[in-house]
């Protein structure tokens, strides 16, 4: 967490997003309920940069080898 404080930009997936809404959709993380209906404004109220994905990414993402998924 040092790390992240002291870092000039902090950066967060906007496949987290999608990850923490999942699991709220599954009963599996219902604390997180706020952040999966307002994920972008909490994340960039923390001081969060949001690293948007692409089609370039999905491409890789899913070439990566089994141990990845």
């Amino acid at each position: 967490l040092a790390a992240i404080a002291e870092a000039e930009t902090a950066y967060v997936s906007a496949i987290s997003a999608m990850e923490i809404a999942t699991k709220v959709r599954l009963r599996k993380f219902e604390e997180a309920r706020p952040l999966a209906t307002d994920f972008a404004s909490q994340v960039v109220s923390d001081g969060f940069t949001i690293l948007g994905v692409t089609a370039d990414h999905g491409e890789r993402a899913g070439g990566l080898p089994m141990a990845h998924k």
